[in-house]
């Protein structure tokens, strides 16, 4: 499995490019497969966007082939990640809508909640708070159906920074309370920096400005922050 943390991502990195070269040896095209979505996970954690998105690609080419639905739909919510984080919204919603067209059709309703999760970052990203907090609200609904807690940190908190700049920071706390709960019950290191992410920019919009400071930096600095979150704190 990938490594995870800091200058850890490099190393993973290294791994996948290790495994990619032997399966590509050896014509292993589901292996080829998963070294390729692997290596852009890891990629993608260190910042190297661009070279994520070539990765991902491969990996995608490679499972519409095999019609593995459930791997087409997984990599298609990660190519719409990069293509978010690179400010292409539009481009995002097409890869998110056509991942949760799949997973509504497989039965994967973890895969459902995710791509209605990332859409809602899409549109909090354009300032569409109303449509982001709908789509938050519908994706952890179904994330708690599925019961798939370990993601829950992520909509939780962005749903409750969303909340905090409608003007609803009561709401925003009761969110953010349970991201950090979560994290930490389940010893979830970088959701719960995302999560005290989260509270530093409801701290801010309230107006106290040194605590934000204190919890950003400590963010900023700790060794399992990924490229985003640094770039954020």
């Amino acid at each position: 499995s990938a490594a995870q943390g800091g200058g850890q991502f490099a190393n993973a990195a290294a791994i996948y490019r290790r495994c990619l070269a032997i399966c590509r040896r050896s014509s292993d095209q589901l292996g080829i497969a998963r070294a390729t979505n692997g290596l852009g996970n890891a990629l993608a954690e260190l910042g190297s966007y661009e070279e994520a998105r070539a990765a991902y690609a491969e990996s995608l080419a490679i499972y519409r082939k095999m019609q593995d639905r459930y791997s087409i739909a997984l990599v298609l919510c990660n190519i719409g990640t990069i293509d978010s984080v690179l400010d292409a919204q539009d481009e995002a919603r097409a890869s998110y809508e056509e991942s949760y067209k799949i997973c509504a059709e497989i039965g994967d309703q973890a895969g459902m909640g995710m791509a209605l999760m990332n859409t809602a970052v899409t549109h909090e990203r354009e300032h569409n708070l109303e449509q982001a907090r709908d789509l938050y609200q519908q994706s952890i609904k179904i994330l708690r159906r599925a019961n798939y807690r370990i993601v829950l940190p992520l909509p939780l908190t962005n749903l409750g920074i969303v909340f905090a700049r409608l003007g609803d920071t009561a709401a925003g706390r009761v969110l953010l309370h349970e991201s950090l709960q979560i994290s930490q019950e389940h010893n979830l290191t970088p959701s719960l920096l995302r999560s005290l992410l989260g509270v530093a920019t409801l701290l801010q919009l309230e107006g106290n400005l040194e605590q934000p400071w204190a919890l950003a930096h400590l963010v900023a600095k700790h060794p399992q922050s990924n490229q985003e979150t640094v770039e954020q704190a």
